[in-house]
């Protein structure tokens, strides 16, 4: 016995148009795959263009060497860590789109970046530069192509390697020394940077920011530079000693003749220096104003040059406020 049955379909309108909305979409992803492999193809053959291509900067020397130094102090920072320098302190709110300080990733990043700015004096960082050789051979025909007016600069983008040389920022030295041990390096960078060294004197302050002066000041002022060691100062005296325990790390021995009229900050205050008993005492031009302190921090500042001249006045040229009342009676 057999039986054959026969089945009539109809296509509905709903089904055709599901049919062309998924081939509409199948054809618009290849055609968007397409598409970025031509745009990520396009910007290969640029950059290899760009490479061949002489690199002419016209910018300030000024410019060209804080572009310079901005470069080096990064990757030398890169080489200390011996990490990828790729902070992620902004997250993307996936509900709208908008950027926000991450506090989690900004607190943990914040005392490395703090280490890395105040630990180093980067403003007296001197760097020598080295021939373009020492690059991988593929950027040679680039380094050799760059042209800058500056030739200092020009010398900077031919260059294959670099060496740098950065001072550790004066009572940072045990500090530096204890996060670069190669014996710590199995501890969290982190951690390296907020334990203090075995050899750390206890802070008698116990505030992060107490020498927050020393840091804008610095920043403020860029004729001046934190000392080294400490000096002890006692309130309504002028007399100033220079420590040697516990700091035998400090290089200040002063004299006469190279120090006489120097200028120091000592808790933000300006002092000078008004004589020279021996190489670790001296007095200020002036009784010291601030809190007694055994082991303070201090910023050093020039020294007159040439000897002193004298203006008489009052003159044509100089008004002394004193004598603007009289002035304006007249």
């Amino acid at each position: 016995m057999y039986v054959q049955v026969t089945l009539l379909c109809m296509r509905t309108s709903e089904e055709l148009d599901a049919w062309r909305l998924r081939t509409w979409q199948a054809l618009r992803v290849g055609y968007e795959e397409l598409e970025r492999k031509a745009a990520q193809d396009e910007q290969q053959q640029a950059y290899q263009r760009n490479l061949l291509d002489p690199v002419i900067t016209e910018r300030p020397a000024a410019e060209n060497r804080r572009i310079e130094r901005g470069e080096l102090q990064k990757w030398a920072i890169k080489s200390m860590r011996r990490d990828y320098q790729d902070f992620k302190a902004i997250e993307q709110i996936e509900s709208d789109g908008f950027q926000e300080i991450s506090p989690v990733f900004a607190d943990a990043q914040a005392p490395i970046v703090r280490f890395y700015e105040d630990s180093f004096e980067w403003e007296h960082m001197n760097y020598f530069l080295y021939p373009y050789h020492w690059a991988r051979r593929a950027s040679w025909r680039m380094r050799n192509a760059a042209q800058a007016i500056d030739p200092q600069h020009q010398a900077f983008l031919e260059a294959g390697a670099a060496r740098v040389i950065v001072p550790v920022t004066p009572g940072f030295e045990d500090k530096v020394a204890w996060y670069l041990d190669p014996s710590n390096k199995a501890v969290g960078e982190l951690k390296r940077i907020l334990t203090p060294p075995p050899t750390a004197q206890p802070d008698a302050n116990g505030d992060p920011f107490h020498d927050l002066w020393v840091e804008l000041l610095t920043e403020l002022k860029p004729d001046v530079a934190r000392g080294s060691g400490t000096l002890k100062v006692t309130k309504g005296d002028a007399k100033v000693q220079i420590n040697q325990q516990p700091n035998p790390d400090s290089q200040w021995r002063v004299s006469e003749q190279r120090d006489l009229g120097r200028e120091l900050y000592i808790g933000g205050d300006r002092y000078e220096v008004a004589a020279v008993t021996d190489d670790t005492t001296f007095n200020l031009d002036r009784l010291y104003d601030g809190e007694s302190d055994a082991s303070a921090v201090y910023v050093a500042g020039s020294t007159p040059f040439g000897p002193p001249w004298t203006v008489n006045v009052p003159t044509t040229l100089v008004v002394l406020a004193d004598n603007l009342p009289a002035l304006k009676g007249l």
